[in-house]
């Protein structure tokens, strides 16, 4: 699937006057977009848009939130040290957990 990402339009005047400005402001767009979407690779460049699709095996961490008591009760009877872990998504049937560190997942089931 592709994304179209815009790039930014100082980028343009900043190769301007440069022998190979082409090479420079394909250089300008990669190095955005190794800072602002790291999941993503350059496919091509269309006039000031950036024709992108995402890495194989780029895992993008959930951003999780820190559990409540009643969650830290749960991870503990699970045999988790509460302090290790996030809540991402909380569920009546189950709750879903990221790694703070290694990035792993879990579910619990209630």
């Amino acid at each position: 699937m592709e994304h179209k990402i815009p790039i930014p339009h100082d980028y343009k005047w900043m190769t301007e006057g440069y022998e190979n400005r082409a090479a420079l402001f394909k250089k300008y767009v990669l190095g955005y977009l190794a800072k602002s979407h790291p999941e993503l690779t350059l496919i091509r460049i269309e006039g000031m848009t950036a024709i992108c699709e995402r890495k194989e095996g780029f895992k993008v961490m959930k951003q999780g939130k820190r559990p409540t008591k009643r969650q830290k009760l749960l991870m503990e009877q699970n045999g988790l040290n509460h302090s290790e872990w996030l809540v991402v998504k909380s569920l009546r049937t189950e709750i879903h957990l990221v790694h703070r560190e290694k990035e792993d997942q879990l579910v619990i089931h209630l």
